[in-house]
């Protein structure tokens, strides 16, 4: 093997290694590239978590979900038209006809049925008979002789309970855990698909729920704080949410665990208040305490020093009797 092809290997192997070191580099450019693009979008993560902990009042996004909420509730509200094609709306319809008829002929508002509470019967037909005088009101005016039917009032009714439901169950999580956790609520509320289809029926499930979760955040009050308005509004939301549906009688469970906490924290606050206050006189006893020690000693220090003197007088008195031998000397033995 001459020089030359020495001299020409030693260069390819010198080129290989080149474009080596050249693909290295270029990795490392690239992995660089990743690792900065990673770190900012790290970065802008910790600046929106930060900002969402920070969050004063998220009224914006909580009246979005609402409407959110709304709007798939009440969306195609008018589905099976002219058909009640729910057993139930047919139900709660059938029997709020019956009310009104009673109302109108002078007798007292009865719905004919225990299945369900009164207040979805009375609540509709109150609502409906306002709605419809509004809509004939307003058709006179205007030349239009329609109205709308007292089921899809019902079903229209639904949506709206569905729709509070989003800021009642931010509330309730927001007073138990955190705001992020009312948000999450309200959230999930808004979008869950057995809440949105429940929502479009004339029935009485959504409005149930929703007075449940009312009376929660009045129970939670009580248990908290225990004032007189939150008893007389956990009073009125138990009613309410009983007059919707009896089989809310096991609410009152949770009102007696709400006393029961309220007992508890009261005992707790009780012994942290005297915790506190023997805290607070503990030092004053013992600065009284060192104060009369310190007077005891100097009582103490006095005693001894006239006892000192009296022993001192005493011996100065013997041993002048003694060098007089019981006479009155001409010259005090003891000057003063």
């Amino acid at each position: 093997m001459d020089m030359e092809q020495m001299e020409g290997r030693v260069l390819g192997i010198r080129y290989q290694v080149l474009d080596i070191a050249h693909h290295a580099l270029r990795i490392t450019h690239y992995t660089l590239r990743i690792t900065h693009h990673a770190s900012r979008i790290t970065h802008y993560a910790s600046r929106i978590a930060a900002r969402a902990r920070t969050l004063p009042r998220p009224h914006l996004l909580l009246s979005l979900l609402t409407l959110l909420a709304f709007a798939l509730r009440a969306y195609g509200f008018w589905w099976g038209r002219p058909y009640a094609l729910h057993n139930d709306e047919s139900f709660v319809i059938v029997h709020t006809l019956k009310m009104l008829a009673h109302v109108q002929a002078g007798e007292l508002p009865d719905p004919e049925t225990m299945i369900y509470g009164v207040w979805p019967f009375y609540q509709l037909g109150l609502i409906g008979t306002v709605v419809r005088a509004a809509i004939a009101f307003v058709g006179s005016l205007v030349g239009y002789g329609g109205n709308l039917s007292l089921l899809y009032i019902g079903r229209l009714l639904s949506a709206a309970y569905g729709a509070i439901g989003v800021p009642a169950l931010y509330v309730l999580g927001s007073r138990m855990f955190n705001r992020r956790t009312g948000l999450w609520a309200a959230a999930f509320w808004a979008v869950m698909p057995l809440s949105v289809r429940d929502s479009h029926f004339a029935t009485v499930d959504i409005q149930f729920a929703v007075w449940l979760v009312l009376t929660y955040i009045t129970l939670w009050n009580v248990a908290t704080h225990g004032r007189a308005r939150d008893y007389a509004l956990a009073a009125v939301m138990m009613g309410l949410t009983l007059a919707t549906r009896l089989s809310a009688l096991p609410i009152f469970a949770a009102f007696v665990v709400a006393l029961v906490i309220r007992d508890w924290r009261l005992e707790i606050g009780r012994l942290e208040i005297e915790r506190l206050r023997t805290t607070h006189y503990a030092p004053r006893t013992t600065h009284h305490a060192l104060r009369i020690t310190h007077h005891a000693l100097r009582i103490t220090h006095h005693a001894s020093r006239h006892h000192v003197i009296t022993h001192h007088v005493s011996h100065k008195v013997f041993n002048c009797a003694k060098m007089t031998n019981g006479r009155r000397p001409r010259v005090p033995c003891i000057r003063a």
